[in-house]
């Protein structure tokens, strides 16, 4: 018989499990651009002084993860 999962999740369902590990600590991967960083990229991008793609390899991360944080609201 396989050992089912262990800890505080161990009897619970799906959404009891999400909620519980939200909870414990967890709630998904870290941010790669803090919000001062967002700013920043906003405003060089309202500006049009530079391209996405330079003000992504600027900080560090993708093209795509500078247009996911130009979506958020400011």
């Amino acid at each position: 018989m396989a050992a089912g999962p262990a800890g505080p999740f161990a009897a619970t369902s799906g959404g009891d499990r999400q909620r519980a590990g939200r909870a414990w600590g967890g709630g998904g991967r870290p941010a790669k651009l803090s919000a001062e960083q967002i700013r920043l990229a906003r405003a060089r991008y309202e500006a049009r002084d530079v391209t996405v793609a330079e003000i992504a390899k600027a900080l560090g991360v993708s093209r795509g993860t500078i247009y996911r944080a130009l979506q958020q609201t400011p």
